[in-house]
């Protein structure tokens, strides 16, 4: 058998082997699909159980910067402005106040939340916040979250009202922090990671 023979059975070997393999088309089709990953079933927190939380953590939260805003702020405790010279001084501690609570606030809840999943308040009440998909919160889903309670607080006169609303209207009962840092509080008892990881391709 000449080179050129034996270099043409080769060819034609591998043209029949090519035309009975099955395609990568063909291999798609066959292959069997896996269940998909279970949707993890939460119970939701009701709107009490997360008013005591909050109410709870208020009150830890009012001993601590009341007492440190006394000492650091004491003209906003002791004096009622009466002239307009003490009216600028007065605002100036007033928001410098404000902006105290509101630091406190954040790094009470970030860090409860974020390490934990849960402050004193919903500690107590047997509710924490993970992901939507179950995962634990984290710091900066927890910050997010809580930076944005200021707006779900409006308004101010009736604290919280957009918040409630917001809960009442939404499907996985979230207030506008919740929704947009995806997070959602359930009842505590629920596996930090609910879902199944996703089957091996």
């Amino acid at each position: 058998m000449t080179f050129f023979e034996e270099f043409a059975l080769w060819i034609g070997l591998v043209a029949f082997m090519a035309i009975l393999a099955p395609t990568p088309l063909a291999l798609k089709k066959r292959r069997i699909p896996l269940p998909a990953a279970p949707t993890p079933a939460f119970e939701y927190a009701s709107f009490g159980r997360r008013l005591v939380a909050v109410l709870i953590d208020g009150t830890i939260l009012s001993i601590v910067y009341v007492p440190l805003g006394y000492v650091m702020f004491p003209t906003i405790f002791t004096v009622i402005p009466t002239s307009s010279g003490e009216i600028a001084p007065f605002l100036q501690s007033y928001f410098a106040y404000l902006g105290l609570d509101v630091l406190v606030s954040l790094m009470y809840y970030g860090i409860m939340e974020g390490r934990t999943g849960a402050t004193i308040g919903k500690m107590a009440l047997k509710v924490r916040v993970v992901s939507e998909d179950g995962g634990l919160c984290g710091l900066g889903s927890a910050y997010l979250r809580n930076l944005l309670r200021f707006v779900d607080m409006a308004p101010y006169i009736i604290p919280y009202l957009l918040g409630v609303i917001k809960i009442r209207r939404s499907p996985k009962k979230q207030r506008l922090g919740d929704s947009v840092a995806k997070m959602i509080v359930v009842k505590k008892g629920v596996p930090a990671l609910a879902v199944q990881p996703p089957p091996p391709t």
